[in-house]
């Protein structure tokens, strides 16, 4: 009933995306961003792979640079690796390829980083430029998505519901056994499990 009632459109939430992709692009990038710049990058990056990749709130831990890193940003294949999350021991490690506009606002982020001096090595940071837990990521993103996201107005969309959307769109048309085994393992679950998203979904 509470997943109901916060509900959003997918088609809202691309919408919302692309959007803010296009806002975000449009800013210098060669200057430092204020805070209402970086929030709204980050947010454009979150949602944006959330939309790709429904996978859980595991973006928080991401770390990109020297060292060696659970989960982490691949520069060089421009893919995000994730060893440790939920089901990792069933499922081992699991790499998720970053499209163009998501590398492209990755870099952004990096680069800001940098202008600014950070040296936490974490991709995503909070309003305060420092690192988050993973219920302060998903307090975030529900926090933010409301802010900015007209659709969410007065709505907690936070990471789980954003799960649940997504897959819940992606599992429209009946599948075969091996294809929706292959999507339940992108989404770093069971078939069993990832069969409940397809129990009585929002319309």
């Amino acid at each position: 009933k509470r997943q109901n009632s916060n509900w959003v459109d997918y088609k809202d939430l691309k919408k919302f995306a692309a959007k803010m992709r296009d806002d975000v692009l449009k800013f210098p990038k060669r200057m430092i961003w204020g805070k209402p710049e970086y929030v709204k990058a980050t947010l454009a990056f979150v949602i944006l792979f959330h939309l790709k990749h429904p996978v859980r709130r595991d973006l928080f831990s991401v770390k990109y640079g020297p060292g060696e890193h659970a989960n982490y940003l691949d520069l060089q294949n421009k893919t995000i690796v994730l060893s440790k999350y939920k089901t990792s021991e069933a499922h081992g490690v699991t790499t998720l390829k970053l499209s163009r506009p998501l590398w492209t606002l990755a870099t952004r982020l990096i680069a800001q980083q940098k202008l600014r001096d950070l040296q936490t090595g974490h991709l995503i940071l909070n309003t305060y430029f420092k690192p988050m837990t993973s219920n302060g990521f998903s307090q975030w993103f529900a926090r933010e998505m409301q802010k900015h996201c007209e659709a969410a107005k007065g709505k907690r969309v936070g990471c789980t519901l954003m799960r649940h959307i997504v897959i819940t769109h992606l599992n429209r048309n009946q599948k075969t056994y091996s294809e929706k085994k292959a999507l339940a393992d992108k989404c770093m679950h069971s078939v069993k499990t990832h069969e409940t998203y397809r129990v009585n979904p929002a319309p």
